[in-house]
């Protein structure tokens, strides 16, 4: 576990190095004497990367809470690199703003012509809450890449609820 002794001591080498915290989180020492913070985590099955930022100027303290937020994303089952994506493309149309629009027009007509009862209505919108704008609700509509819907549609597969999935997708 890293002490902010041990960290102002931390001496640059011709190859950037690893000084590992605990949970995850670690000191990447470039060349050039900077010391960034470093989060290494899975998701998905795969192996991800989020910066907190350079230390002096992000403390040991603060890379830490940083690092305990980014594993609450986690327990919850949301991707902690996609959340921070999210709250910086936040600016812009939403995709809970235009889905919620959509509901509120009362979706596209069944192919009769007729419009969709209350009732679907309501689990629609219910499904888009549970499972849809927790992950991707802040995201801007254009920023949504077919990977995005993927990832979240896999997440509810994995609880076994393939027919949710379907009918989220």
């Amino acid at each position: 576990m890293l002490t902010d002794k041990a960290l102002k001591a931390l001496k640059p080498r011709t190859k950037p190095y690893k000084r590992a915290d605990e949970k995850g989180l670690y000191a990447l020492v470039r060349p050039n004497g900077s010391v960034f913070w470093r989060f290494k985590y899975r998701f998905g099955g795969r192996e991800k990367l989020l910066s907190f930022g350079v230390f002096p100027e992000v403390k040991l303290k603060r890379a830490r809470e940083k690092r305990s937020e980014a594993r609450a994303l986690l327990d919850k089952g949301i991707d902690p690199s996609v959340e921070r994506k999210a709250r910086k493309h936040a600016q812009g149309e939403t995709f809970e703003a235009v889905a919620l629009e959509w509901l509120a027009n009362g979706c596209p007509p069944r192919k009769s012509g007729m419009p969709l009862d209350s009732g679907t209505l309501t689990q629609t919108r219910r499904r888009l809450n549970l499972y849809v704008f927790p992950q991707l609700g802040k995201w801007p509509i254009g920023e949504i890449k077919p990977r995005d819907l993927l990832q979240g549609l896999r997440l509810i597969e994995n609880r076994g609820t393939h027919e949710t999935a379907h009918r989220v997708r």
